[in-house]
């Protein structure tokens, strides 16, 4: 299989692929993990406070050196770390032109894919893609299933016009979130939301108690190895 996977608000293609390290090896007989970049460069945000030494300040510093992009961006919000403004991705509902135009790119020279793995904003983008693959709107995302962890629908409003008018998408969906508390960037409710803009019948859920993260223990590797055998 050969996946595309779309990271969230203020990271990267590479710091995606780094959080899924421990997932992806125990999957690594089943899929080739294709990561890409959102087109929208951020602005550097160091939450000094939080820094207090010299060496913190300095790896701080060094991190937010790394460029980090974005799907959709809010201009109010954009200085802001994800960690800290779990209300922030409401506000983010610009730029989607951009971004079409570079996961068509994307497709194009990388594809094609079998299915779509997003995470927070890319769970948003790829729920989107998979609408506009049901409407027809686009031959491009041929896809198969998606998967979207810690996800939320997005907030521009022609994404909810497309999402209510699309219905139920029809397609294999494996949802992963936090089923508490413990996800403080995404509430459990907007990643419910988002579940349920997929069928029921092909709609898969996967919870757990990590956080804003993509889980990796053998519970959930299995679970996701028992989602993906389905399309082999």
């Amino acid at each position: 299989l050969r996946i595309l996977c779309l990271h969230g608000f203020r990271q990267s293609g590479k710091q995606f692929m780094g959080r899924t390290c421990s997932l992806r090896k125990k999957l690594r007989d089943l899929a080739d993990w294709v990561f890409v970049d959102a087109p929208h460069t951020l602005p550097h945000y160091i939450k000094y406070d939080r820094a207090r030494s010299c060496s913190s300040r300095a790896a701080a510093a060094a991190a937010a050196a790394a460029a980090v992009t974005a799907f959709q961006t809010g201009s109010a919000h954009d200085g802001e770390d994800e960690q800290e403004e779990g209300q922030q991705y409401t506000q983010q509902t610009e730029g989607w032109a951009e971004s079409l135009a570079a996961l068509r790119r994307a497709v194009r020279e990388q594809g094609p894919f079998d299915g779509v793995f997003g995470f927070s904003q890319g769970a948003a983008v790829a729920a989107v893609l998979s609408a506009q693959r049901q409407r027809r709107h686009s031959n491009d995302f041929g896809f198969r299933f998606a998967i979207l962890g810690s996800g939320f629908p997005s907030p521009a409003a022609a994404h909810v016009q497309l999402l209510e008018q699309v219905g139920p998408i029809r397609l294999p969906s494996l949802h992963v979130g936090d089923g508490g508390a413990g996800d403080r960037q995404i509430h459990e409710a907007a990643s419910e939301a988002l579940a349920a803009a997929f069928a029921p019948q092909q709609r898969r859920c996967l919870r757990h108690t990590a956080g804003h993260l993509i889980p990796a223990t053998k519970p959930h590797a299995a679970a996701f190895r028992s989602f993906l055998s389905q399309f082999l």
